[in-house]
């Protein structure tokens, strides 16, 4: 030190007294730091004299500097030198860097002023040069008119820098497109490129600072500078977590702030995503792991005060594991700085107030022994000397007492981090076990596990799983993804043999997979909720149609499976509630109804498949949802006060089924609304269709008008309909439309078929219908009874039944004019039959599922006979028939017992 003090007497002493520092006692302890704790910047000062003191005079040591204030005095100092700009700024940086030290040295500022300094000062110098380097190059080729921003990440984005931190930096712009003779991409590949060659630079002040770009997509192999959307579609397809653990501490330190924005929020479902499995947390564990036997080694783990154990690394890694878990729910997490996210996991319960002080006192005392290691050594270093509990050097520049203090805190500190970060990474019960290995080829071992799950083309499927795995050929995949899927081959191993269609579901999953976008993002999701694999599996077993929704709409599965809604029936009231907020969203009526129609669709049909709902419960629900969907048409098509829309059929009975038309009468006058309402419900697109709409049972049918005034219903019934249209009433339910008209309708239903009861003539006329069902209708297959609809005891006869009991005895008891089967077999006590109808009900839904078109026979072909089997509950089809041959059986004797007997009361 002895030697600096010369050194200085001869650099002052030719200096005008106009220049030269005063020579006070806080000038001399500013010295004798400077001298002792920092040599590069006591050989600055050497050089540069006279700044100490403009530093004096001006009080600049004694307040902390904006970032404002800061690009202010570079402005400045750069327009005063008038010469070569990034001269003038290298220099103007060492001046600057020299000041906050000093301030450092003299305790002016804590850590927190010191990170927030240095961190400005490299945004300040980033920006400086992108402002020169643009000119230069918009000089020579005309400048592109799409944004560009510059993403500083690690220390930098995190507003944490240090004395000799490289600066981590991502260079973005807005879109693509062509400026003048060249791309986007190639304007801003030389931007970028002379960007990095001048902020590297040495002259004789130095270099402002070193620039690590390999944080960007595809990290040194991948271009300098990337679009925001190639860099959405990279980390969507191939992001890992570690670039999940950067980009939490992304921030625009240069270029256009907006798109900086615009990528931060872009990224956000990416960085955060809303469902994450807990093997992210062994992941940064081995990360960690990693780092410590590779990159500090043994002999150091004490001594790196970053990378050791219990140093910065584990307090950021604690830190990181808890927003990557906890962000996408409380979005207070989505802080860069180390110390406002410590703060925020405790504002938001997930860090106790006693953690809390102690990484942040641990993290403190770090950053500070950092610093002064690097301003001793002039390096990027972050580990003690081998003799650091002996060196009085650093102890004293920390102001503690002695080196037993110093020593005694530090390992305090080490301690206690360790321990929180061993309680959540280190220690979790719940890490994984050592993950199945996917074969590169198709070994013995993996086709026989295929086998015992049921596939038979066993070559098939290891091919399906391996492009599961790996990705569509000629795409790369992260090492990220394939851990992922050797996790989740147990689960999906377990879950196959459930399925009727092993093979199919595979095949499924892969479609899915692809359509999802994100394959890790699927994988993590999976991982952390088997039960939605589980679900997944069961629309692909099940429904081609469900399938080829959720491939559509990825966002269906997560908004049903995720959010709780198959838990509970939703109400008519409900669904509107959603309909309307998305049309306040600006989304066209008919759009938000088809949407409406497939993701409700969907959780219906779930929540009967996973038994979460009766079939009575499911039919009510499907007509429910009817309901709303032609409510809102006919509210869209316009007012009409005379109008109303009478649900027949098992749209009337609300018993409608996936895959039924809506069967409906129009009243009213006004045909263009009806046509209107048709056309918003028929009209298929590439969101499929509402509901379609069959208007065949007005009166004429056909060639009647679509829409007729309540008074040619009345004349129409009462004197010219044929019975079986007057028997269709007993289905019909007004529910859409005026008020008045409707109750109207009613009083007309009743004055139609409720005035008295039926008489010999129609009764055989109904019996005579059925017969005529069963003959003309019915498919007849050897060796069993396939139609179980309009076959011999099929659901023909008992809906004739329930329509028949209605008819006798409505004249008398209002209760037998409900519009419903089940409620007529149960008024008829015969539970039995209630039992009966539900069965054949519920094949019915399983046939159609498959599709979500009309299936009214059991299939001729073995294997869709099995299926059936399977999906009903039975082992295989002679389990089934076992059951479903009694049922009709019994059917058919009730009906003929049915009618003997109100015959003979006749």
């Amino acid at each position: 030190m002895q030697a600096f003090w010369e050194r200085w007497k001869d650099a002052t002493a030719g200096l005008p007294s106009n220049k030269a520092p005063p020579n006070t006692a806080e000038t001399h302890q500013l010295l004798t730091r400077v001298f002792r704790f920092a040599p590069a910047q006591a050989e600055f000062l050497l050089s540069n004299p006279d700044c100490l003191k403009s530093l004096l005079d001006t009080g600049l040591l004694e307040r902390e500097r904006t970032h404002a204030q800061i690009r202010q005095s570079c402005a400045e100092f750069i327009r005063q030198k008038q010469d070569d700009p990034l001269a003038a700024l290298r220099l103007w940086k060492r001046r600057e860097f020299f000041r906050i030290a000093v301030r450092d040295l003299l305790n002016k500022a804590g850590v927190e002023e010191i990170m927030a300094e240095l961190s400005a000062l490299a945004s300040v110098c980033v920006q400086s040069v992108l402002d020169t380097v643009w000119e230069r190059l918009a000089a020579k080729l005309p400048a592109p008119k799409t944004p560009f921003a510059v993403l500083g990440l690690g220390k930098l984005g995190g507003s944490e820098l240090n004395y000799n931190s490289d600066i981590d930096l991502i260079y973005i712009y807005e879109e693509e497109g062509q400026a003048g003779r060249i791309t986007h991409h190639e304007w801003f590949v030389r931007l970028a490129q002379s960007l990095t060659q001048e902020l590297t630079r040495m002259d004789a002040h130095g270099s402002l600072f070193r620039v690590d770009l390999r944080l960007r997509p595809e990290g040194s192999s991948g271009p300098i500078v990337h679009s925001l959307e190639s860099c959405e579609h990279y980390y969507a397809a191939f992001g890992e977590t570690w670039e999940r653990l950067a980009l939490s501490k992304a921030r625009g330190v240069a270029g256009d702030n907006e798109l900086a924005y615009e990528f931060c929020q872009r990224l956000q479902p990416f960085i955060y995503p809303r469902s994450i499995s807990r093997s992210v947390v062994d992941e940064i564990y081995q990360i960690k792991k990693r780092i410590e036997e590779e990159v500090v080694g043994q002999g150091a783990l004490e001594r790196h005060v970053k990378l050791g154990r219990g140093g910065i690394r584990e307090i950021e890694f604690t830190t990181q594991t808890l927003q990557l878990l906890h962000g996408a729910r409380h979005p207070f997490l989505h802080e860069a700085s180390t110390l406002k996210s410590l703060q925020a996991l405790h504002r938001t319960e997930l860090m106790s107030r006693d953690t809390l002080d102690e990484l942040v006192s641990a993290y403190r005392c770090f950053r500070m022994v950092e610093h002064r290691l690097q301003m001793r050594y002039d390096l990027q270093t972050h580990t003690l000397p081998p003799d650091w509990e002996k060196s009085p050097d650093l102890f004293e520049s920390l102001n503690y007492p002695s080196a037993e203090a110093f020593v005694s805190e530090l390992k305090e500190h080490q301690n206690r981090v360790r321990k929180v970060f061993s309680a959540l990474l280190e220690d979790d019960p719940n890490r994984p076990a050592a993950a199945f290995d996917w074969p590169e080829k198709p070994t013995e071992a993996i086709l026989h596990e295929l086998s015992a799950c049921g596939i038979k083309n066993t070559g098939d499927a290891y091919m399906t799983l391996h492009a599961l795995a790996h990705g569509p050929e000629f795409v790369h995949t992260s090492s990220r993804t394939k851990i992922l899927f050797d996790r989740l081959w147990p689960i999906i191993r377990e879950q196959l043999p459930r399925e009727a269609r092993p093979e199919l579901c595979l095949n499924q999953l892969e479609r899915f997979t692809e359509a999802y976008g994100t394959r890790s993002a699927l994988f993590e999701i999976l991982l952390r909720r088997p039960k939605l694999l589980e679900i997944l599996f069961l629309i692909f077993d099940n429904s081609r149609y469900l399938t080829d929704t959720i491939i559509r709409h990825p966002e269906f599965i997560e908004d049903i499976a995720l959010t709780g809604t198959l838990d509970y029936q939703k109400t008519p009231q409900d669904v509107a509630k959603e309909i309307h907020s998305m049309i306040d969203a600006d989304l066209p009526l008919e759009r938000v109804l088809r949407l409406t129609k497939r993701s409700e669709l969907l959780r219906i049909e779930l929540r009967a498949m996973m038994g979460k709902a009766g079939l009575d419960v499911t039919m009510q629900e499907w007509s429910e949802l009817a309901e709303v969907c032609l409510n809102e048409a006919a509210t869209a098509a316009g007012a009409a006060p005379d109008f109303a829309v009478i649900a027949m059929g098992k749209f009337g009975g609300k018993e409608l089924s996936n895959g039924s038309d809506l069967d409906i009468l129009f009243v009213g006058e006004d045909v263009k609304k009806a046509v209107r309402v048709i056309k918003i419900m028929n009209e298929t697109t590439e969101d499929g269709i509402v509901f379609p709409i069959d208007a065949r049972l007005r009166p004429y049918g056909n060639d009647g008008l679509l829409s007729v005034p309540l008074s040619t219903y009345q004349d129409y019934y009462a004197n010219k309909a044929q019975f079986w249209e007057k028997l269709a009433l007993t289905r019909a339910r007004p529910v859409v439309g005026n008020l008045e008209i409707r109750s109207q309708f009613e009083a007309l239903i009743a004055q139609t078929i409720y005035q008295q009861p039926i008489n010999a003539g129609e009764l055989a006329e109904i019996f005579g219908m059925r017969a005529r069902i069963e003959k003309e209708r019915a498919t007849h297959t050897p060796g069993f009874s396939a139609d179980y609809k309009t076959g011999k005891g099929g659901l023909v006869d008992l809906e004739f039944m329930a329509q028949t009991l209605q008819l006798l005895h409505g004249h008398k008891d209002p209760a037998w004019r409900a519009t419903n089967t089940i409620t007529i077999l149960k008024l008829h006590n015969n539970l039995k039959l209630v039992e009966n109808y539900l069965f054949l009900r519920k094949m019915e839904f399983s046939l159609r599922r498959f599709h979500l078109t009309e299936e009214s026979s059991i299939p001729r072909d073995e294997e869709q006979q099995w299926i059936l089997a399977r999906h009903m509950g039975f082992k295989d089809f002679a389990s089934f028939l076992k059951v479903y041959e009694p049922i009709l059986e019994e059917n058919r004797r009730v009906w003929d017992e049915f009618k003997t007997s109100v015959t003979s009361k006749s």
